[in-house]
């Protein structure tokens, strides 16, 4: 009975040493699958942190461009404020000019209607002095032919004598 206890034992030795030598390999392959792991993991940190450092530089200068296109945006909201606001002070001056404009031509316009009028009158008046002055003539041209008739007659006159 101790000689199969003792074979018992033995044969459970040999197997716990062949199950021993069975985990210490397993342990050594899972060992070494955690070193690969833990060297891709290392690679994978030092490419994730150098794409994370460039994207921080990236990040920063976009930052800096958007800073520099709020900026030219800013100038640019500015001068199209300033622009829109002397745009409308040349409205006002060019409506303020036409104003002017429009009662110079109005006045001109008044002028040239009182002008015409005084025209028309002085040429009623020319017309008027020239028929008076054609009939004072025609009247003073028959009185100076019936004058000479007479004076005509009168030599004769004298001349028959």
């Amino acid at each position: 009975a101790l000689e199969e206890s003792l074979s018992s034992t033995r044969t459970q030795g040999e197997q716990w040493k062949r199950q021993s030598g069975e985990l210490l390999a397993e342990n050594n392959r899972l060992v070494g699958e955690n070193e690969s792991l833990h060297k891709k993991i290392k690679v994978v940190e030092e490419s994730a942190a150098k794409e994370i450092e460039g994207a921080e530089k990236v990040v920063k200068l976009e930052r800096s461009q958007v800073s520099d296109l709020s900026k030219k945006l800013d100038e640019f909201i500015d001068k199209n404020q300033k622009l829109e606001k002397k745009n409308q002070e040349l409205e006002i001056a060019t409506r303020i000019a036409a104003s002017s404009k429009e009662s110079e031509i109005m006045s001109m316009v008044t002028e040239k209607q009182i002008l015409e009028e005084e025209n028309k009158n002085l040429r009623s008046a020319v017309s008027s002095i020239g028929a008076s002055a054609a009939e004072k003539h025609a009247s003073s041209t028959k009185e100076f032919t019936k004058h000479l008739e007479l004076l005509s007659a009168r030599n004769q006159q004298l001349l028959d004598e």
